[in-house]
This record gives structure tokens, C-alpha cells and sequence, in this order.
């Protein structure tokens, strides 16, 4: 390609069968990106964004292993490793794009709450996501604890390439350092969720109805809880039975 290693600076990219690298790899420089990375083919485009700016657009067909469709942008660590970067979504679940030149503190605050809050079908009821408190929801809140954090042999349903690790007030992704915000916070709606619980919803399947839900107000909800197709997680209130 003739561009310039971001990682080593020393190096040009060259091109094989499989992968772009750094010519420089026999002195060290192990820069690689993959041509194809979770389902998706690099375009000569996406890799040179990759490698100039740091940071793909929008792609919309990644899958996870489970064969979920996705989408998120790819972007560069720290280390030079191509990472998923999980892009804003909007209330049904469609990916959005903007202007990105680089880390955006405020942008990627915006992204993980976007992440993190219940993405509620109509006619569903809109429901705290987070035990009451008045910070706002972070995966590293979900993640993060004093504890060592335990890892549940579950694979993440969002990249399909971490694992799901336990923290004090939920589970998410071990990879979300590297821009994965998959949590699933262990209370829903006043339900707390058992080991067993998330497995099922992970693996796909819906939970409940469950009677001993709660909406925004405190009243009583009998629903079911489910990941949506960006494995966010999702209420869907049950139609109360016919006193008739």
C-alpha cells in the first residue's frame, strides 16, 4: 500500500493474501490488521482509514460468533491491535454515524450510555436500568470492583470475542477496555438475576413472563426481559389477563 506503520513509524504496509502488516516484522513490528475481522471484509478504504485516522466508519454487518449481526467501527488501541468500537445507537437500535478524528471522551460517555440503557419496544415501558444511584451507568461501573473479577464461561453476545466477567452490580464484557460495553446489570426492573438466568438470556432465550417486575414508578410489572438484535438488553411488558 505504500503507507507508513503507525505503530513503528519506520516500516511501509504491505499487503499478502490474508492480512496487512508492517514490513518491519522480521525487526519486531508485529502491526497487523486482518482482512477480515468478525464476518466483515476490509475495504481498501476501511484500512486506510484504519491506518491513517485511527478509526473506521460505521460497519453494519460484523457478526459474532453466534452468527449476530452487528455493528460498530473498527478502530486502533493503543497498541496498534484493531478493536471493536461500539457505535451510538438510537432508540430502535439503529447505528448512527458522525465526523471522528480521534478519542472523544464526551462522545464515548454518550456511546456507553446509550449502551447501557434499556432499549424498550413499543409498547414497552420505559424502566431504570441501575440500582438507584446518582451516578450515571458505565460498563466500568457494571465491571469494575474491589474484588478480583470472576469470569462466567459465557462468550460476550455483543463482539462474540470476550468473556463475560462479574463485577459487584453486574456483568459485561472482560474486553471493554478495548471498546465492547455489553452489561447486563444484575437487577432489571426490581428483578434480580441469577447465574442461570443469564446464561439463558445470553444463549438467546427470553426470561419469564416474570411477575415480580416493577416500572419506573414502583408499580407492579409482569414482563419479559430479552437482548434485543444488538444484545441490548430489552423489557416487554405482558398483557394482563381478561378479568373477563
Amino acid at each position: 500500500m505504500g503507507a507508513r506503520c503507525p505503530i513503528c513509524a519506520s516500516g511501509e504496509i504491505t499487503e499478502n493474501s490474508r492480512a496487512f502488516g508492517c514490513s518491519r516484522f522480521q525487526a519486531g513490528c508485529g502491526f497487523t490488521i486482518w482482512k477480515r475481522v468478525a464476518g466483515h471484509e476490509l475495504s481498501g478504504t476501511e484500512v486506510q482509514a484504519l491506518i491513517e485516522q485511527g478509526v473506521t466508519g460505521v460497519i453494519d454487518d460484523l457478526r459474532a460468533r453466534s452468527g449476530r449481526v452487528f455493528a460498530a467501527r473498527l478502530r486502533l488501541d493503543a497498541a496498534g491491535r484493531v478493536a471493536l468500537d461500539f457505535a451510538r445507537t438510537d432508540a430502535i437500535g439503529a447505528a448512527t454515524d458522525a465526523a471522528h478524528s480521534g478519542p472523544d471522551p464526551a462522545r464515548r460517555g454518550a456511546r456507553v450510555a446509550a449502551a447501557t440503557a434499556l432499549a424498550v419496544p413499543a409498547p414497552a415501558t420505559a424502566l431504570a436500568t441501575t440500582p438507584t444511584s446518582a451516578s450515571a451507568p458505565t460498563v466500568a461501573a457494571a465491571a469494575a470492583s474491589t474484588a478480583p473479577l470472576e469470569v462466567v464461561p459465557l462468550r460476550c453476545p455483543r463482539c462474540g470475542q470476550g468473556q463475560i466477567i462479574e463485577g459487584r452490580r453486574g456483568y459485561g464484557c472482560n474486553r471493554y477496555r478495548e471498546g465492547c460495553d455489553f452489561v447486563v446489570w444484575k437487577e432489571i426492573a426490581g428483578h434480580r438475576l441469577s447465574i442461570a438466568e443469564l446464561r439463558q438470556l445470553i444463549q438467546g432465550n427470553s426470561l419469564g413472563p416474570l411477575d415480580d417486575l416493577r416500572d419506573a414508578a414502583g408499580q407492579p410489572l409482569t414482563g419479559r426481559i430479552r437482548l434485543g438484535a444488538g444484545a441490548e438488553v430489552e423489557l416487554v411488558p405482558e398483557e394482563p389477563p381478561d378479568p373477563s
